[in-house]
């Protein structure tokens, strides 16, 4: 999935690799952000605090399953 610039040079498959999973964190940071702004938004609504547990334990797994998604492109 490398593209054909990138591929000269091994140098160029590792910054490919660098830039992609700097991409991935910066995205899997702004997926958590909405995530945290919305969803807390919407349950702050509710009388119950388990939504409001459920989506404190989801912003991990979230921002983990973002960041993986993203070095596997890179690869």
């Amino acid at each position: 999935m490398v593209p054909s610039f990138f591929r000269e040079t091994l140098g160029g498959e590792l910054l490919f690799i660098l830039i992609v999973a700097v991409l991935s964190i910066a995205v899997s940071q702004l997926v958590v952000f909405i995530f945290n702004r919305v969803l807390k938004a919407l349950t702050s609504k509710t009388s119950t605090k388990l939504d409001d547990l459920i989506i404190e334990a989801l912003q991990r797994p979230v921002f983990l399953l973002v960041l993986i998604f993203g070095i596997y492109i890179a690869m």
